[in-house]
């Protein structure tokens, strides 16, 4: 059982706040496509990859896929499509890569896929729990 404390871990930033409201996740012909909405983000870079950890503390598998980052009035849009072959069929922890010599950064949110099943994204509400 993973161990869980009050004191964030002050050489990782905090998990980024994602919009349980303007973000989804769904089936398309394409794939399955993720879209986060980041209202405290304010990065700008048009390009980004978003990557998926298995939610099992003892799980270290990785996923990466590139990403679109949009502008918008009330933070940031990540868009990507990821394949939906029922080869990432579990929960997934979501994370930002904002280029390859920074540390993703975690966001509030899981991802779960099961095949032939609705995609759900879920929001993540305790940042000490998130472990991104």
């Amino acid at each position: 059982m993973p161990v869980v404390t009050d004191r964030p871990d002050p050489s990782r930033p905090d998990p980024l706040r994602v919009d349980p409201l303007l973000s989804h996740a769904r089936r398309t012909r394409e794939g399955v496509e993720v879209v986060l909405v980041l209202p405290e983000a304010s990065f700008e870079r048009a390009q980004a990859r978003l990557r998926l950890r298995a939610a099992a503390p003892d799980d270290e598998t990785a996923h990466g896929f590139p990403a679109r980052v949009e502008t918008l009035p009330q933070g940031r849009r990540v868009v990507t499509v990821l394949p939906d072959d029922g080869g990432l069929a579990g929960t997934w922890r979501l994370q930002l890569r904002l280029g390859p010599r920074r540390a993703p950064q975690g966001l509030r949110t899981r991802l779960v896929l099961v095949p032939g099943r609705p995609v759900a994204l879920l929001p993540s509400f305790a940042e000490s729990a998130l472990g991104n």
